[in-house]
């Protein structure tokens, strides 16, 4: 009996599951930092080796802190009562137990609201504070300091979506719906399956480590007080749905192994904790896009579609005013890599059905009409194409844009032209020592991610589509504007020789 080919299921094939277009590298990286502090690395994939348990994750736990979340932002009394004569402490338990959405999770059993107002004024009370002014004025900049401290401080997300900056594992959370339920909205399953993908690289435990030592057991001062202020220890038990594509072999442990070094590099910077995060989540984004792309790649190239290029590539332009035949270039790459994956999913499709249909194209055709002959009913390649159009083919798009690599500035069309902040997480990421080489720098930017700033690289990728030639002219002009760049971030220098380096100002 033959399977029908259903939407969603080719995506399945092809990329996993699951990455989710409107999950950004910060709500990744916080749903990744949530499944390593429920299970390790060896835990899951203790030798590394590719098998039905290893490339699906199961179950795992977060905790639900209700109380906190409820504490920095659902709790807006703090402003008002501040200037009040009245009893704070009272004043803001009337109000704060009268809510109704904190009444909800009280009435659900999470905490009790009398036991919470006598745990917060002892943690914060003074003996000689009998007004209790003292006391409640420490609560509130607490409160203040964690919200305005957290991801995103100005998004008008719902309160149950909203999250605490990861300055330790108390700070980690999942995503809740209003009524106190689990959603998928913000961890849609992209830390999922960057916990899949990490898991076989061979400098795991390093990067383990590094994160443990660094976040999941900080010791931190915020996270200390995100501690003091739970009451309640309820877990989140998250049925393991994250699977990594059928043909998911050790050829893409070349991609894992480049995204868990970029890590290893960020991590072990001697540099605050805000800017490892920031910086890692634009590279986890970077590697991800890499990794969808390079699947679609994959597949045109099994289904026998003749490809460009070598692999996947990304001209860069640096951002200037006037426009030229890079930014053109620059403009078809990101089209044509922009339906890449609906390119993907066309072919994956028309070849199961030639495999399908086999050699006798007389009885395919028979079993198609009376339908029985197959499981269930089969959707047409526009069904697959739309379903694909939703969320899967939207992620190049979207992550090019989230990480910092593509823009539409001085223009009205995207293209690849990388913001400074990328810029700097690059030159983070790859700069192991105090200096790099720019020539040596571009040509690891080529090889790990394949993105394209100067003539050399743009050589090397072997372009063979006709419109898709610049002059040589342009390229060093794009270099010099690259070098430019870098230089007003303080990331280059040139010696008297000639010689122009980058730097990582962040190495000894």
């Amino acid at each position: 009996m033959m399977k029908a080919i259903k939407k969603g299921d080719i995506d399945r094939l092809i990329w996993g599951h699951r990455l989710y277009d409107e999950q950004t590298g910060i709500m990744t990286l916080l749903e990744f930092l949530s499944v390593l502090e429920s299970k390790t690395f060896a835990q899951h994939n203790p030798n590394r080796e590719i098998s039905s348990e290893t490339l699906k994750l199961g179950d795992y736990k977060i905790p639900k802190r209700t109380v906190l979340r409820t504490l920095v932002f659902n709790n807006p009394y703090i402003d008002e009562i501040y200037t009040s004569r009245e009893d704070p402490w009272e004043r803001w338990f009337n109000c704060f137990s009268a809510d109704d959405q904190n009444a909800k999770f009280d009435s659900n059993g999470s905490y009790k609201a009398v036991e919470l107002k006598e745990k917060l004024q002892n943690l914060f009370g003074d003996r000689s504070d009998r007004s209790g002014r003292k006391s409640f004025d420490n609560f509130a900049r607490i409160i203040r300091l964690l919200r305005f401290s957290g991801i995103n401080v100005m998004s008008d997300k719902r309160w149950t979506s909203r999250f605490i900056f990861p300055w330790g594992k108390n700070c980690l959370f999942g995503d809740l719906r209003q009524n106190g339920t689990t959603d998928r909205r913000f961890f849609g399953r992209n830390g999922e399956l960057l916990f899949l993908l990490l898991s076989f690289a061979q400098r795991r435990d390093e990067l383990e480590r590094l994160i443990r030592e660094r976040i999941l057991e900080s010791n931190h001062p915020l996270d200390r007080l995100c501690e003091a202020l739970q009451i309640d220890n309820e877990v989140i038990q998250i049925p393991g749905g994250a699977l990594l594509p059928e043909f998911f072999n050790v050829e893409d442990f070349k991609r894992v192994d480049i995204l868990c070094e970029d890590l290893i590099h960020l991590f072990e910077l001697p540099i605050p904790t805000p800017d490892v995060v920031n910086f890692a989540s634009r590279i986890i984004q970077l590697n991800l896009l890499c990794f969808f792309m390079e699947c679609s790649f994959k597949v045109l190239q099994s289904c026998g579609t003749e490809m460009p290029f070598e692999k996947n590539i990304y001209i860069c332009e640096v951002i200037q005013k006037t426009s030229t035949d890079l930014r053109r270039i620059s403009k078809e790459i990101f089209v044509r890599n922009n339906k890449q994956s609906a390119d993907a999913v066309r072919a994956y499709y028309e070849r199961e059905l030639g495999e399908q249909r086999g050699t006798d194209d007389e009885e395919f055709e028979l079993q198609l009409m009376e339908g029985e002959s197959m499981e269930g009913k089969a959707d047409t390649l526009e069904q697959v194409l739309s379903t694909h159009s939703e969320h899967w083919g939207k992620i190049h798009r979207a992550f090019s844009k989230d990480c910092g690599l593509s823009s539409r500035l001085c223009t009205n069309a995207f293209r690849y032209a990388p913001m400074d902040e990328l810029l700097e997480a690059l030159a983070a990421a790859i700069v192991t020592s105090k200096r790099l080489l720019l020539s040596q720098f571009l040509a690891q930017v080529y090889e790990r991610y394949g993105l394209i700033f100067g003539e050399a690289e743009f050589k090397r990728a072997g372009v063979s589509v006709p419109d898709l030639v610049a002059d040589s002219s342009e390229f060093k002009k794009n270099r010099r504007r690259l070098q430019g760049r870098f230089e007003a971030l303080g990331l280059l220098v040139t010696l008297s020789d000639g010689f122009e380096f980058v730097l990582n100002p962040y190495r000894s």
